[in-house]
C-alpha cells in the first residue's frame, strides 16, 4: 500500500503524469484486455461528465486502500513518443443506468478488478509461456512474404480465465509454398488434401511454432471490435483416423486495426474456399467468386462504429453499449477452471440419418455397427425421441409421460427411422426406413396415435424419371395454410418430399402405388438436398449437402431465392413465427438468414426474390474456442438441430452433453460470440436434441431419457 502511494504522489508530482481524482469507472469485462471509461466528474453532480477509455493492456500498475473502498490504477501511454502515465484514484462503480453499485458488491468487484490488472501487469512484464501443440509438423524455416504480429493469450489457464504470452508472428501461406520450406507432414510427404490448402503458420516464441490447415473443421472466431482472432489448436491431426481431437484455445489481440482487417479478410477468404472446394465447388467459375466472396464476409463480420476518442465529453453512457451492470461483472469477474486435455479415443456418438443417405451403402452399414442413429422431434406438448430402431412417444402436459413406438414395414419388420416428422396437426409419425431395400426408400410411413396398430404408407415412386427418388427428407403442410408452395392441396393432405436432385409433392389422398401429385422440380444436376421445412404460410425451403439455401414460393418452378453454399451440409431448418428470419443447422455453425433486405424492398418470399447483390448475409453463429475447449465439443460432435424458444428470445441448440441456448437479442445486435451470448446447462448424458414448450421449460431427448430442465432466462437490470 505504502508503495502504491507513495508512486502517486510521485505521478502526481511529475510534470508528465496526471492524476485523476475522483473517479468513477464503467469496466467491460469480457474483453481480453478489460477496457474501463473513467468518469471524471461526480456522477450525481450536475456538471458535464468527462470520461477517459483505458485498456488493461496500458496497465503499469495497480493497488488499493487498506478497506478496498478505493483503488489505484496507473496507465501507459503515447504522447508523440512521449511516454505519459496517468493514475486513476477509483472509488465508485457504475452501472450502465449510472447508478452506483452497493458497497458490499463494490468491494468484491474492486477485489476482482484488482487481480485482473495485477495478473495482467505480471504478464506483460514477464509472459506466460505454454508449449503449443504442432500435430502436423513444421517448415525449416520461417521466412514469409507477409507476416501478421499480435499478442498471444492463453485461454483458459493456470485457474483463470486466460493468461498473456509473447508477441505471435502468424503468416498465412500455400501448401506448396510450405513445402518449399522444408515442411513435412509428420515423417513423410504433405497429403493432397493439405498441400493444396492454405496455411496458417504461428510462431509464439518461447511457448513454440505451429502449422494448422485452413479447412472446414477448424474451430475458429473473429471478433472485430476487439481485434482478436482466436482458434482452437488440436493436439492430433482432424483427419487422424479413430481420435477425438482436443484443443487448445489461443487468442491473438491485434494493436493494428488495418492489419487486422487484412488479416482476418485473408483468412476467412481461405476459410470460405477450403468449405466449398471440399463440397464440390467449381471455384474458378465467376459465379463461384462472387459466391465466395459473399461467404468468406460473413465468416469476418464488419467492425462496428469508432469507439469515442479519449477525453471526450459525454452527458451519459448508451445503455446500448458493451459496459456490464455490477451483476454481470460480477459473473464475468468469476474465475473459472478449464484443464488442457490431452488427445483421447473417440467414444461412439449419434449419427445424422439424413446425412447418412448419402454414403456408400457399405460404409452406411459398417457405421451402424459402431454407432447408433437418433433424432428428436418436438412441437406443442408432445414429443418423440428415436434410438435406432426404438421410439419413446412422450407428452409433456399434464405431467410427463412416455409410452414406447415402434415402426414396421409392410412384412413386419422393426424399421429404423430415416427421416423422421409429425404430422400436420401432431396427429400422427410419418418416417421413411433407414436401413431397407433400394425399392422401398421411396416410401414414407405413417403411424396414428389414435390407431397405433394401423399402418399407412406413400410412395414417390415416377417411371418418367431415370433415376432412383430415394427420400432424403420430407415435411407435411402446416395447420391454417390453404396451400402448400402455392399448391391447392389441403395442408393435411400434402407431404412434401425431397430426393437428392428435386423436390416433389405427394397427395395422400391418391390411391395406387404412387401419390406423386404432378407438381414437382427436378435440376439436371445431382444438387444433394439435405433438409426441407414448410413455413407456416405454405413456402418451401430446402438446404443441400452444399449448404446452399433454397426457397420456393411455388411447386413445381425454381428456387424465388438462392442463398451461395457454405461448405456443410445443412442438417436442420427452422424459422420464425413472423417469418423474418431462418435457421440453419450445420455440423459446426448455426446460420441466421434475414429473410428480407434492411430497408424491406426485397422478400425471400414475394416477387422474384432477392437479387444476388442484396442478399443479407447470414449472421454465423459459432463455438468459440474458448468455449468449445470448456465443454469438450469436438468437430467429429456437431451441434443437434437448433430452434427457436418458444417467445423466440432464444435459439436452442446443444453438443454432446451440453445444452446450448444463444440469446436471439443479442445476435440480432451483433454479438455472436459463444462465450458472450451463450448460456451452456451441462446434461451428463448425451443430448440427442430439445426444444422449448413452455418460457422456462426446455425439453430435452438423451441417449438415456426424456427430461425437462428448467431454464431460467437472466435478465439485465437497466
Amino acid at each position: 500500500m505504502a508503495h502504491i502511494l507513495g508512486q502517486v504522489k510521485q505521478y502526481k508530482d511529475s510534470k508528465w503524469t496526471t492524476m485523476i481524482k475522483p473517479a468513477s469507472i464503467y469496466i467491460n469485462t469480457k474483453m481480453l484486455f478489460p477496457e474501463l471509461q473513467i468518469c471524471e466528474a461526480d456522477s450525481s453532480s450536475s456538471s458535464e461528465r468527462v470520461v477517459h477509455l483505458y485498456t488493461m493492456a496500458d496497465i503499469t500498475d495497480c493497488g488499493s486502500n487498506d478497506t478496498f473502498q478505493k483503488i489505484f490504477l496507473t496507465f501507459r501511454e503515447d504522447d508523440e513518443g512521449v511516454e505519459v502515465y496517468t493514475t486513476v484514484e477509483c472509488s465508485k462503480l457504475l452501472s450502465r443506468d449510472g447508478k452506483e453499485a452497493p458497497e458490499d458488491k463494490r468491494v468484491s468487484l474492486f477485489k476482482s478488478i484488482l487481480a485482473s490488472a495485477t495478473l495482467i501487469k505480471t504478464d506483460l512484464a514477464k509472459p506466460y509461456v505454454f508449449p503449443i501443440p504442432a500435430p502436423y509438423g513444421l517448415p525449416q524455416s520461417y521466412d514469409f512474404t507477409k507476416e501478421y504480429s499480435a499478442i498471444s493469450v492463453f485461454l483458459g489457464q493456470d485457474e483463470s480465465r486466460y493468461r498473456i504470452g509473447e508477441y505471435a508472428v502468424l503468416a498465412l501461406v500455400s501448401g506448396s509454398e510450405l513445402e518449399e520450406k522444408g515442411f513435412k507432414f509428420g515423417t513423410g510427404k504433405v497429403p493432397s488434401k493439405y498441400a493444396s490448402a492454405h496455411w496458417l503458420i504461428i510462431d509464439v516464441g518461447e511457448s513454440g511454432t505451429t502449422a494448422v490447415p485452413i479447412l472446414p473443421d477448424l474451430i475458429f472466431e473473429v471478433l472485430p471490435d476487439d481485434q482478436q482472432f482466436s482458434i482452437a489448436l488440436p493436439y492430433v491431426a482432424l483427419s487422424q483416423s479413430g481420435s477425438k481431437a482436443q484443443f487448445l484455445p489461443l487468442a491473438f489481440v491485434f494493436s493494428d486495426g488495418a492489419e487486422f482487417q487484412e488479416f482476418s479478410e485473408e483468412f476467412a477468404g481461405y476459410f470460405s474456399l477450403a468449405a466449398r472446394k471440399e463440397a464440390g465447388y467449381k471455384t474458378d467459375a465467376k459465379d463461384a467468386q462472387d459466391d465466395n466472396k459473399f461467404v468468406s464476409t460473413a465468416f469476418c463480420p464488419q467492425k462496428k462504429s469508432k469507439k469515442p476518442a479519449r477525453d471526450a465529453p459525454v452527458i451519459e453512457i448508451s445503455s446500448d453499449s458493451e459496459v456490464e451492470s455490477p451483476g454481470d461483472l460480477e459473473t464475468a469477474a468469476r474465475v473459472t477452471k478449464m484443464d488442457c486435455v490431452a488427445s483421447g479415443k473417440a467414444s461412439p456418438g449419434y449419427l445424422d440419418p439424413r446425412i447418412l443417405s448419402y454414403e456408400d451403402p457399405a460404409h452406411s452399414s459398417a457405421l451402424l455397427k459402431d454407432r447408433s442413429v437418433a433424432q428428436f422431434l418436438f412441437q406443442g406438448s408432445t414429443a418423440v425421441v428415436s434410438r435406432d430402431n426404438a421410439l419413446e412417444l412422450c407428452h409433456v402436459q399434464p405431467k410427463v409421460r412416455t409410452e414406447p413406438l415402434q415402426f414396421k414395414d409392410q412384412s413386419g419388420g422393426i424399421l429404423a427411422p430415416g427421416a423422421l416428422r409429425f404430422g400436420t396437426n401432431v396427429d400422427c409419425l410419418l418416417s421413411t426406413g433407414l436401413s431397407c431395400p433400394e425399392n422401398q426408400r421411396d416410401i414414407i410411413y405413417r403411424k396414428d396415435f389414435q390407431r397405433p396398430d394401423a399402418l399407412q404408407y406413400y410412395t414417390a415412386t415416377d417411371t418418367s424419371i431415370d433415376y432412383h427418388p430415394e427420400i432424403v427428407d420430407f415435411d407435411t403442410g402446416k395447420a391454417g395454410s390453404s396451400s402448400v408452395g402455392a399448391c391447392p392441396i389441403d395442408p393435411s393432405n400434402a407431404i412434401v418430399v425431397l430426393t437428392k436432385m428435386g423436390v416433389h409433392m405427394l397427395d395422400t389422398r391418391i390411391a395406387g402405388s404412387s401419390q406423386r401429385s404432378g407438381v414437382s422440380y427436378s435440376y439436371k444436376s445431382n444438387v444433394r438436398f439435405s433438409a426441407i421445412l414448410v413455413t407456416p404460410k405454405g413456402y418451401v425451403i430446402t438446404g443441400s449437402m452444399a449448404g446452399e439455401i433454397r426457397i420456393f414460393n411455388k411447386m413445381g418452378q425454381r428456387a424465388l431465392t438462392c442463398y451461395p453454399g457454405i461448405g456443410y451440409p445443412i442438417t436442420h431448418l427452422a424459422i420464425s413465427s413472423d417469418e423474418q428470419w431462418l435457421l440453419a443447422t450445420a455440423q459446426t455453425i448455426l446460420l441466421v438468414y434475414p429473410t428480407t433486405t434492411a430497408d424491406g424492398e426485397y422478400s425471400c418470399f414475394s416477387g422474384h426474390g432477392i437479387p444476388g447483390d442484396k442478399r443479407p448475409k447470414p449472421i454465423v453463429l459459432r463455438l468459440s474456442p474458448e468455449t468449445a475447449q470448456e465443454i469438450g465439443a469436438t468437430t467429429e460432435s456437431g451441434l443437434r438441430p437448433a430452434t427457436f424458444s418458444l417467445d423466440e428470445a432464444e435459439i436452442i441448440t446443444g453438443t454432446e452433453k451440453y445444452l446450448i441456448i444463444w440469446s436471439f437479442d443479442k445476435v440480432k445486435a451483433g454479438v455472436v460470440s459463444s462465450s458472450r451470448a451463450c448460456t451452456k446447462i451441462a446434461l451428463g448424458s448425451q443430448l440427442i436434441g430439445a426444444g422449448m414448450g413452455v418460457v422456462g421449460q426446455i425439453a430435452v431427448g438423451t441417449d438415456s431419457d426424456f427430461r425437462i430442465v428448467k431454464h431460467a432466462r437472466r435478465t439485465r437490470r437497466r
